[in-house]
């Protein structure tokens, strides 16, 4: 049998691989206990008339089976990402609606309910 800390650090892992895909470079922050268990700088990309802008840096809180987290986990996580600009993000791991394989998700936190967040995915314009 896995342990927790095992099964956190492998879905860290998951996390990283998946950002990475996207050209972000990945930071884990293996059990320190704080704020948030990745930041993750995002890759400089085209855009218009030869100018090039960068992906937000992300701020991403784990969470193996369920995207909630507690009001002051919220709250950390979020002032955390206002201070240093960055987006803050919850990721869970379940299957996906569509195609039924499990993968990584993503929410973007947007303000200080439960309810108060949106969708996000790497490489799509949120």
């Amino acid at each position: 049998m896995v342990n927790t800390a095992r099964q956190g650090a492998a879905f860290e892992r998951r996390i990283i691989a998946d950002l990475k895909q996207h050209g972000y470079d990945c930071i884990r922050s293996a059990a320190s206990k704080g704020a948030v268990d990745i930041v993750a700088v995002g890759p400089a990309v085209p855009h218009s008339d030869h100018a090039w802008v960068r992906l937000p840096v992300l701020f991403v809180q784990a969470k193996l089976s369920k995207p909630v987290i507690s009001p002051a986990e919220r709250l950390a996580v979020q002032d955390l990402a206002l201070r240093a600009n960055a987006l803050p993000l919850v990721s869970w791991w379940a299957a996906d609606e569509t195609t039924g394989l499990m993968r990584v998700h993503y929410r973007q936190l947007t303000g200080p309910g439960a309810k108060d967040w949106a969708h996000w995915a790497p490489g799509k314009d949120n």
